[in-house]
């Protein structure tokens, strides 16, 4: 029986060890645990383990079968929820994932309020709900992502009749104005982050994570009544 062998069987007798995707196990913590734990290891005898017929390894991993010497069990994890929107890798997820980081609070996305509605439907009638980017009910904020649609025209899909039978270029400034003042109007404060605050190419952000960051939290202690991290 090889070592391969003897590894399955040991993960088809214990599903708690049972192999995980780097997306599962993969977290910052969790490599730092096993560095310090490899750093334990200097010699064949100090193999840790986290199972015995002796001792209680509830709290800790064994190092060097029979002896007193332990190691603190591996951090829990949860992973982050995976986003199933289509739209999880574009530059308004982007930055509002920063927004979440600056503000320590994770955002409602795609929010809708019942006094924020559309334009009337020219064959039903009925107004749909406008939905904004992300809001931080904590911090009565409201942040709006504008990509290049919202300075520029972009014919292919301005030049589209929508169903209140407006086109939709001259829709889209009719909402980005109502939103502008409906939102104050409510007592949230509205932010507007536009593509052209950070280096792009292409109109798409570069995406240098550091540097972006500092540039979204400058924004938003700019626009917050209060200090970012001071939730009194």
């Amino acid at each position: 029986m090889s070592h391969v062998d003897v590894a399955e069987a040991i993960v088809d007798a214990m599903p708690s060890l049972k192999r995980s995707g780097f997306e599962d196990t993969g977290n910052r913590a969790y490599v730092d645990w096993s560095s310090q734990l490899m750093s334990q290891v200097s010699k064949p005898t100090d193999l840790p383990f986290a199972y015995g017929d002796y001792g209680d390894f509830d709290e800790a991993w064994g190092l060097d079968s029979g002896t007193d010497r332990y190691f603190p069990k591996p951090p829990k994890y949860t992973p982050e929820p995976q986003p199933t929107s289509k739209r999880a890798k574009s530059d308004e997820y982007y930055v509002l994932k920063l927004c979440n980081e600056v503000l320590g609070s994770g955002c409602e996305q795609q929010k809708t309020f019942d006094w924020l509605l559309g334009l009337p439907s020219k064959k039903t009638g009925l107004r749909a709900p406008l939905p904004v980017d992300g809001y931080w009910e904590d911090r009565g904020l409201v942040v709006e992502y504008h990509e290049k649609q919202h300075s520029e025209a972009v014919p292919f899909f301005d030049n589209k009749v929508t169903a209140s039978g407006h086109l939709r270029g001259e829709q889209r400034k009719l909402y980005d104005a109502q939103k502008a003042t409906m939102i104050p109007e409510q007592g949230l404060t509205l932010l507007i982050i536009d593509y052209r605050d950070f280096q792009n190419v292409k109109r798409k952000i570069v995406r240098n994570y550091e540097k972006d960051l500092l540039v979204v939290a400058r924004m938003i202690e700019d626009v917050l009544p209060q200090p970012v991290g001071d939730q009194r």
